[in-house]
């Protein structure tokens, strides 16, 4: 996956650097090369409930996903390319200790865990080294942080997936009114400082199943 590919009118890049710098040129090659009903496929393995059209601009993330589906997904990439239902409560008991709900949350292996192993790697490239490189200098976070920044058009839409080895989370910000975006992509960025609030209790000996 780091393999260099050659974009027209433009020089190799790694889709490590891509990824890290947002260069959706690489990504929207890369589907045509796999093929977008394989990307479709995948995602929906990864726990998109959303409909994901096999489309090429599915490429440039043209379609709807919810922060909770997006969260899911993302832990498919640390949990070695499982994907886990996302489930609120699992068991509940009443006064005498009898089980009068029980829920087994859906597995999926949704991806090989070499390619999971490579993914995580490369959002570690996105916090380390690209756009979302200020969330660990400014914020003084050194524990192993990964992730992904993301924005629609118009700036209607900011987000940013983080992941560690022990939480994922997701942040929007946005309206539901797509006449409503952002003057620039900087006001958006505001999530990344509420976003590290979560990412921080990742320094404080916590354990969270995912």
């Amino acid at each position: 996956m780091d393999a260099k590919r050659k974009c027209t009118g433009g020089n190799p890049i790694t889709l490590a650097k891509a990824l890290a710098y947002s260069q959706n040129f690489a990504t929207a090659y890369l589907v045509h090369e796999v093929g977008a009903a394989e990307v479709a496929a995948l995602t929906k393995r990864m726990g998109i409930t959303s409909d994901v059209p096999n489309y090429p601009s599915i490429s440039l993330g043209a379609y709807e996903a919810s922060v909770f589906d997006m969260v899911g997904a993302y832990s498919a990439f640390v949990n070695q390319g499982t994907w886990i239902e996302p489930t609120a409560i699992l068991r509940i008991e009443d006064k005498n200790g009898t089980p009068i709900y029980d829920k087994a949350p859906k597995v999926v292996k949704a991806l090989n865990s070499e390619s999971a192993y490579i993914i995580v790697d490369m959002l570690k490239k996105v916090v380390s080294q690209g756009t979302a490189r200020r969330i660990q200098w400014k914020y003084n976070l050194t524990n192993p942080i990964g992730g992904k920044t993301g924005t629609t058009n118009d700036n209607s839409d900011a987000w940013f997936i983080g992941i560690t080895p022990e939480l994922v989370t997701g942040v929007w910000t946005g309206a539901e009114d797509r006449g409503i975006s952002f003057d620039r992509m900087e006001y958006g960025q505001g999530l990344l400082q509420r976003c590290r609030c979560l990412l921080s209790l990742c320094k404080k000996s916590i354990k969270i199943q995912i």
